[in-house]
């Protein structure tokens, strides 16, 4: 398996299930810190899902299941943990030996003097709402653009990668170096497209405005997942973990 493969494989399809259809609402990926592996999201997502427990889609034997999170999440006694710096949210993740997913590890986050404009920049989304696309077996695109702006005041990155609608939640990847020793760091969470702040007719929006998207900084991550909340849940599943082994 190729390195690009196991990057598509940290991207994760999320929605809730509505009596006989799955209905997509975002996008997460995994990554991992010390032990254990988080799912990363945006909380636009959670607050799309409402009170009703979000799902994800697993590749597993070269097929897909459906994983129940808040099942998972309730019966283990975990929860969602929310930024307070920033638009994401992360839990942890129900790893099984036989699901074909990967992580990418938080050592590979770029730094905040690493993500600087005129870089190039990729999302990782599912093509939601696009004909010829199903969610249940879809694969993320690569959706390429450039950093265009860093508000390290408001944690905020601003970019030209493409939002396909529902995307939000998806992995910002930023390139660095030269083409020979090119490397993608984890810059951020995906936030959607940048909108007007009062209503303005379509065919008005500048196209360098209708073309902006904003991404949460991967450091508001790092702070979430260092946060008492999720130091006493990683102990919780370690500490389970250990007992059933023994």
């Amino acid at each position: 398996m190729s390195a690009f493969d196991d990057l598509v494989r940290t991207t994760l399809c999320l929605g809730v299930q509505e009596q006989e259809h799955w209905l997509p609402l975002g996008c997460g990926f995994l990554v991992s810190d010390r032990r254990l592996l988080w799912l990363v999201t945006s909380t636009r997502v959670l607050e799309r899902a409402g009170d009703q427990p979000l799902t994800a889609w697993v590749s597993r034997d070269q097929d897909r299941v459906l994983l129940g999170l808040g099942t998972v999440l309730q019966q283990a006694g975990l929860t969602w943990l929310r930024s307070e710096r920033g638009d994401v949210a992360a839990c942890v993740f129900p790893m099984q030996p036989d699901w074909e997913v990967k992580a990418i590890p938080l050592l590979q986050a770029a730094s905040t003097a690493q993500s600087q404009p005129l870089l190039q920049v990729h999302a990782l989304a599912f093509p939601y709402g696009i004909e010829g696309f199903d969610p249940r077996d879809a694969f993320p695109l690569v959706l390429p653009g450039g950093l265009a702006g860093v508000d390290a005041g408001r944690e905020r990155l601003y970019h030209t990668a493409p939002s396909l609608p529902l995307t939000e939640g998806a992995p910002l990847l930023l390139a660095v170096g030269a083409d020979a020793q090119r490397q993608l760091l984890l810059a951020g969470v995906t936030n959607g497209p940048l909108r007007p702040a009062a209503p303005v007719p379509a065919k008005e929006i500048p196209a360098t405005v209708a073309g902006l998207s904003m991404a949460t900084p991967i450091a508001a991550v790092i702070q979430l997942l260092s946060s008492a909340a999720a130091r006493e849940q990683s102990e919780r599943v370690l500490a389970r973990a250990a007992q059933t082994e023994d």
